[in-house]
């Protein structure tokens, strides 16, 4: 009984809210950080998934203007589906302007036709589309010529699918093709 009585008269006469306020701040920011971190794990994750993609994009060849390159950025992809159609605009008697398919290629590659196109500067796919437009040039009625381009991609690892789609104009005075617009995801 009297080590009992000598642990209570010697017990510490502080008030608990001073003593113990130190620790409820500590851990209460501990709770804090932790759930923070947690928080900006799962946005990171996030961000390198859409970060660590490939991307691929389509080039037109100067010396070439009916081939393009196609290109590869962050990733390997295989193709899966290419896509080319030509347009003649022309101006019918009106003023009007209208235009006029040419030519069309929707092509879903077989599983044995898909290739796979890899991120170096210094190697690119070729893709012959093989549309020779210089006799619809001639015409006098064909102002100007359009070609839209489109390539359908996906990741190696998964079965997440990308696109990229450009429109192009044919300059006749550089023998060039102008982009006009772009397209991707």
């Amino acid at each position: 009984m009297n080590v009992i009585k000598v642990i209570i008269e010697n017990w510490p006469k502080k008030e608990l809210l001073i003593e113990w306020f130190p620790l409820i701040i500590s851990l209460s920011a501990l709770i804090v950080s932790l759930i923070f971190n947690y928080i900006m794990w799962k946005q990171t994750i996030k961000e390198f998934a859409l970060s660590y993609r490939p991307y691929v994009y389509i080039v037109s060849i100067t010396k070439e203007p009916e081939n393009v390159l196609i290109l590869c950025k962050n990733r390997p992809a295989e193709i899966v589906k290419e896509t080319s159609t030509y347009y003649a605009v022309t101006v019918d008697n009106k003023g009007q302007k209208k235009e006029v398919l040419i030519s069309a290629n929707d092509k879903a590659l077989e599983s044995t036709e898909k290739y796979v196109v890899y991120p170096d500067d210094r190697a690119a796919e070729i893709w012959k589309i093989g549309f020779d437009f210089s006799k619809e040039i001639a015409k006098p009625e064909t102002k100007e010529i359009l070609r839209k381009v489109r390539i359908e991609y996906k990741e190696l690892s998964s079965k997440r699918k990308y696109f990229f789609e450009v429109t192009w104009r044919f300059n006749k005075q550089t023998v060039d093709w102008d982009v006009l617009k772009q397209i991707g995801n």
